[in-house]
């Protein structure tokens, strides 16, 4: 079953009714101060919570690739090795050489690490070490 929630128009954080698939023409309309009400509204605050963390992600993997697409050498079975490892782009700019190194070797390790060191020189900030 397949049910839809009806805001009114300009007032997108209310619920007016529900739609069912197949039973559109018959609206579903609730007591705002009944246990049902509350059950849709949390439900709906769940979805969009997970639905927020999910496009989050996937921009931050966007975001990774990316940036490590900058490096010559990096690939990307070994972007999404490091995602896997350090679990966002900011760990592995903060990460050292010997960190690195067990997941993309060693000259791939310089590069990762010198390429986010001349960043932080460009912007003046002190090395991570």
């Amino acid at each position: 079953m397949l049910v839809g929630i009806v805001k009114p128009p300009k007032r997108h954080n209310e619920i007016s009714h529900l739609l069912v698939h197949g039973r559109e023409d018959r609206p579903i309309s609730f007591d705002r101060n009944s246990l049902a009400f509350r059950l849709v509204l949390q439900i709906r605050e769940e979805t969009h919570k997970t639905a927020v963390e999910f496009h989050r992600k996937r921009r931050e993997k966007r975001d990774f690739t990316s940036e490590l697409s900058a490096i010559p050498g990096i690939g990307e079975k070994r972007k999404m090795k490091l995602l896997k490892e350090f679990g966002s782009i900011e760990r592995i700019a903060k990460a050292t050489v010997d960190q690195l190194r067990p997941f993309v070797g060693n000259r791939a390790a310089n590069d990762i690490f010198m390429h986010f060191e001349n960043q932080r020189k460009a912007v003046g900030k002190p090395s991570e070490d």
